[in-house]
Order: C-alpha cells, then sequence, then structure tokens
C-alpha cells in the first residue's frame, strides 16, 4: 500500500529556518528522505532571489514550489520561473500600481519605504507609536490590502492576494486536495 502524498507549506523566517542547526539539518534530512511522500512548498515573506540563494548553496532542500513576496511571487522551484496561472491572477490585480501606492503613502508620518525589488506590492518599515491609525483604511478605500506584521512592516498588497490565497490557488492550479496539506509559521500573515 502506498502512503498518500502530503504538501508541507511552510514560512521560513522564524519557521523553517528557526531552531538549531542541528535541529534543522534532522528535518531537513527527514524531509529529503520522503520525498515520495511529502511535497515541499515555501512560503514566505522573502523576496525570490533570496530564497534561491539559500537553496543553492545548500542551507535548505529544493522546494517544489516558492511563494514569495508575501503571496504576490509565484515560482516553480526548479527552474525559478514564475507559475504564469497563478503569477497573472497577481499581476491582474496589482496592475503595475508600485508608483500610486507610493504617492498615496507619501509623506505619510510614520512610515520609511523599503528599498525592495518588488513589482507586486510595496513595503515599508513602521513606527507603531507615530503611524496614523487611518493608513489601513486610506489603503484599503484606494483598492488595496493593508498588511501589518511584527509591528515593524507594513505591506500594501494586491486585494484578496497574500500567502494563504496564493496557497490556494497554487493547490488547485497543480491538483493537490488542500485538506492534504500542513501550513507552518509563526506570524499572523501566516
Amino acid at each position: 500500500m502506498t502512503r498518500p502524498v502530503r504538501v508541507l507549506a511552510t514560512d521560513l523566517d522564524g519557521t523553517f529556518l528557526g531552531g538549531t542547526p542541528e535541529a534543522r539539518d534532522r528535518l531537513y534530512r527527514y524531509l529529503e528522505g520522503h520525498r515520495d511522500a511529502l511535497r515541499l512548498f515555501f512560503v514566505t515573506g522573502r523576496d525570490i532571489p533570496f530564497v534561491r540563494g539559500l537553496v543553492e548553496r545548500g542551507e535548505l532542500p529544493a522546494p517544489e514550489y516558492v511563494i514569495g513576496d508575501v503571496g504576490t511571487t509565484i515560482v516553480d522551484g526548479d527552474t525559478w520561473a514564475p507559475i504564469e496561472a497563478v503569477q497573472g491572477w497577481v499581476e491582474n490585480l496589482w496592475q503595475d500600481a508600485n508608483p500610486r501606492v507610493k504617492g498615496l503613502l507619501e509623506g505619510t508620518p510614520g512610515l520609511t519605504l523599503q528599498d525592495t525589488p518588488f513589482e507586486r506590492r510595496v513595503s515599508y518599515h513602521y513606527d507603531p507609536e507615530t503611524l496614523p491609525e487611518d493608513v489601513p483604511e486610506r489603503v484599503r478605500l484606494a483598492g488595496f490590502d493593508c498588511l501589518l506584521s511584527a509591528s515593524t512592516y507594513l505591506d500594501v498588497l494586491p486585494r484578496g492576494v497574500h500567502k494563504g490565497s496564493a496557497l490556494l490557488r497554487l493547490l488547485d492550479h497543480v491538483g493537490v486536495d488542500p485538506q492534504t496539506t500542513l501550513v507552518a509559521g509563526d506570524t499572523l500573515n501566516d
């Protein structure tokens, strides 16, 4: 009798990259030894070049798929190419909105734009003491989602796009029952 194939969809920072080096090594070796029964997906706020670097340096086992940039970039873990059927959904919602979002939030107290290469999101560091309370609502009224995390990060995302929605779209695209997927993370955006 063959065991059903399951998916581990895991965040990286504070989750899959957490713990002692010995514990990570045991987990990573276990996963490598069970590739016939366990598929590995990374679901992270990190950008794809960062994740790819970890994999290519052998610091992480190779994933089958990577959802990066808080759900706004979805790639194949072998080729690192976008999964167009899912990525197109994000791009259609975003409509190259980076300049519009930056204009909307320019000069807002408590916000510092992150110098990032993100194409389908805009990211800031924020100060919870000085950020005006109306910022998330202002972002929402402009047609976007606002994600605050770790009392440090503010991300403006396409409406309805986040790690969870991107994972569900990817699972549907590759024909995986969500009931066979274990999701692991350490913060609210997971």
